[in-house]
């Protein structure tokens, strides 16, 4: 009996526990580890090598950077490695690029890889939008009427079932 009553006290107290200690707790998340041999690529570079790529692709409409880490090669040119994530405008779906580019000190970009990571198929569960296509209502109307009637003179044919239909 009396360990029935310290079990049922101490459900409770523990649950009341669990649910104070846990929103006490303030969010501890990693912070972002700021790498002072890595500094900020500047906008103008993104924006160079997101327009070289629409250049040869103008249907392409930049959604997202995922990343753009910059590395110095052995030649002393810094090379950029990235990740970016378009829409495809035609097939309005997304692509996701990772390119590694060079841009001169001028603006010129050369795209030294360029790989698309993800090109889905047409053919498959991506398609274009196309508008909704309705039957007018009186063809629905007398199509479910005729199933309707096909299904009554089906039961009424069943051996048994003139006294329900009477």
């Amino acid at each position: 009996m009396k360990a029935d009553v310290v079990i049922l006290g101490a459900v409770p107290l523990v649950t009341a526990y669990m649910l104070w200690s846990s929103s006490s707790l303030t969010g501890h998340y990693a912070s972002p580890v700021a790498s002072s041999t890595s500094p900020a690529v500047p906008r103008s570079i993104i924006q160079a090598i997101v327009e070289k790529i629409q250049s040869g692709s103008p249907w392409l409409q930049p959604i997202n950077t995922v990343f753009i880490n910059p590395m110095a090669d052995s030649k002393g040119t810094t090379n950029y490695n990235a990740r970016f994530m378009f829409l495809d405008t035609r097939g309005f779906f997304g692509e996701q690029y990772d390119v590694t580019a060079t841009v001169a000190p001028d603006g010129t970009v050369n795209l030294l890889k360029n790989t698309h990571t993800s090109s889905p198929s047409a053919d498959g569960p991506f398609e274009r939008f196309t508008s909704d296509k309705y039957q007018p209502y009186s063809d629905v109307r007398d199509n479910l009427s005729l199933q309707l009637k096909q299904v009554t003179k089906q039961f009424s044919e069943l051996p048994g079932t003139t006294k329900v239909l009477a």
